[in-house]
């Protein structure tokens, strides 16, 4: 399945615009190039964004728990 920004993993929702889509992006590439199974490209595009946005200096929010 290939993520869009209106068809993503509900584990992105409470995460802003701008880094959401950079989890559906890390996430579609984990699935087609590095073979993972969704269930575990989630997670691990949440970790991959969190750390490219502290690279580039911008702040995580979670709008909600």
């Amino acid at each position: 399945m290939r993520w869009t920004t209106d068809n993503y993993p509900t584990e992105f929702e409470k995460f802003e615009p701008h880094i959401r889509n950079k989890m559906i992006e890390i996430a579609n590439r984990l699935v087609a190039e590095e073979d993972y199974e969704e269930i575990t490209a989630v997670p691990a595009a949440i970790t991959l964004a969190k750390e490219w946005a502290g690279e580039q200096g911008i702040e995580v929010k979670v709008l909600y728990e």
